[in-house]
């Protein structure tokens, strides 16, 4: 896991920060989700991922934050080590 960077959702109401991680080399174990709780799990090719943020298909805050990031400032500068674990962190698969 590489950290990302921080996004603040809304900084005019709340103090929430979102902590963003690169995960590579993740495996699919299955989920333990609450009963309201859905995902759907599946791999995409940064450069299709990026063009789904584009025409609207990934919409979530997080995700944008995290694939754009990745596009922006390249996987090098990714891959730096992670601060540690951090209150209210998201862990996101930004990228393949």
């Amino acid at each position: 896991w590489r950290h990302l960077g921080v996004i603040h959702p809304a900084v005019a109401y709340t103090d929430e920060a979102i902590e963003i991680y690169l995960a590579r080399g993740l495996e699919q174990r299955g989920a333990k989700l609450d009963g309201d709780e859905f995902l759907e799990i599946f791999e995409l090719p940064l450069t299709e991922a990026l063009a789904w943020v584009k025409d609207g298909r990934i919409s979530d805050a997080k995700s944008v934050a995290g694939l754009l990031w990745v596009r922006t400032f390249g996987l090098r500068e990714a891959v730096r080590p992670s601060p540690g674990p951090a209150s209210n962190s998201v862990a996101d698969n930004a990228a393949p």
